[in-house]
């Protein structure tokens, strides 16, 4: 082989080393393109997902809150109508231990008990009209 084949094939070989690492490099850069292309995808479909899924438990989250709310309002209204429920009946049992002892004194002392009368029915308080209200 002579000189100049032998500096061609050198030659050749460099070209070919080179062209292999060139390879390289354009596969390893397709690569870190593609890894990053995926990573890019991945993120945007968390972000559509999380997205959503705030969305969803905001929506579950006021529903709730709505929900306990009227709750909360029905179980006012019921404790307001035990307590004023409660009231008239311990006014009715005031009332009538105060006649009882009435009766007893009464007839500690000799006097004649009055005839007894019927319970008075309570009469409901007359409803206001809405132009009252509003003066």
């Amino acid at each position: 082989m002579s000189r100049s084949d032998e500096m061609t094939k050198l030659g050749q070989g460099i070209v070919n080393e080179y062209d292999h690492r060139r390879a390289g490099d354009a596969a390893r850069r397709a690569t870190v393109q593609k890894m990053q292309n995926d990573t890019i995808t991945l993120l945007a479909q968390f972000d559509a997902e999380h997205a959503a899924m705030t969305k969803a438990m905001q929506a579950d989250f006021a529903a709730l809150n709505t929900k306990l709310k009227k709750d909360h309002a029905e179980f006012k209204a019921a404790t307001k109508k035990m307590m004023n429920e409660l009231a008239t009946v311990s006014a009715q049992s005031r009332t009538a231990w105060r006649r009882t002892a009435e009766q007893i004194e009464r007839r500690r002392s000799g006097a004649k008990a009055p005839a007894p009368m019927s319970t008075p029915t309570p009469t409901p308080a007359p409803k206001s009209s809405p132009k009252e209200k509003s003066s």
